[in-house]
């Protein structure tokens, strides 16, 4: 059996699509593709921003581009008035302009607003923070041991311990109950708040609620109905304030330490 001798010839070799040639008949309706290819080469402007570009240089020297953007610099920015629009501007819908109105008033909040004013001791507490560790005497340290002893029962009972505690040392200064709590409050930054409430928890009488007598869901009175003249509310909840007790936390350089833990 006759066996051809092998081919000597090279293998075919892949051309890069940028140098394929084309037949005749087939050049005319390509020719015109070739060169939008090239001109859109030629025309492109380098994109700073657009990730691998080649180049940051600007085509037309005269014109500068915008930095790029970094978003890593956007989320440790802090928020500016701008970033941070209403909810829905004039809207229509009713629950939207009462969250529009609770936005302003958060901005335009002041310790000075008489509106829902705070009490005395507690702005000057803000205004004022401690800046040194408590010092306590005997018989401060013995007034607040005996109310926190007693913290579950009620006034009188820490009323009937102090004078039964007087009455075997007539020369202690055992604290009342209202100066000892007043003392708590200042050592610990505990203060708090008191504001009316819907009887059905609908909603509480602050921002733009503040000067209702009725509520607006359920339509329930704010005050006892049955004693109209003296305005008692049916219904109050506390908020404990933050302020003071972060204050109070860096009093002490072992507090202020502290308050540092996730730095170290």
């Amino acid at each position: 059996m006759d066996v051809d001798p092998p081919s000597h010839e090279p293998e075919p070799h892949m051309e890069h699509p940028s140098s394929v040639r084309f037949s005749d008949s087939s050049r005319n309706n390509t020719s015109g593709v070739e060169r939008s290819n090239t001109q859109i080469h030629d025309e492109m402007v380098i994109d700073p921003h657009r990730p691998g570009s080649p180049s940051t240089a600007p085509r037309h020297p005269g014109i500068a581009l915008p930095p790029p953007h970094d978003e890593d610099e956007d989320m440790q920015r802090p928020p500016s008035p701008t970033d941070d629009p209403l909810v829905e501007p004039h809207s229509s819908i009713e629950d939207f302009q009462i969250t529009n109105k609770f936005i302003e008033l958060l901005r335009t909040a002041s310790l000075d607003d008489e509106t829902e004013a705070l009490d005395p001791d507690i702005i000057y507490h803000l205004r004022n923070p401690p800046e040194e560790p408590p010092k306590l005497d005997a018989d401060e340290r013995l007034s607040i041991d005996l109310f926190l002893s007693v913290t579950n029962a009620s006034m009188e009972t820490y009323n009937a311990v102090r004078d039964a505690i007087l009455r075997r040392h007539p020369d202690d200064n055992i604290l009342s109950y209202h100066s000892v709590k007043k003392l708590v409050s200042v050592l610990s930054g505990v203060f708090y708040v008191t504001r009316d409430m819907c009887v059905n928890t609908c909603i509480a009488y602050t921002g733009p609620f503040h000067s209702l007598s009725t509520c607006p869901y359920c339509a329930e009175p704010r005050y006892d109905p049955k004693r109209p003249a003296t305005k008692i509310p049916r219904k109050q909840f506390n908020t404990i304030l933050i302020g003071p007790q972060l204050q109070a936390l860096r009093r002490s350089p072992e507090g202020a330490a502290e308050m540092r833990y996730r730095e170290q």
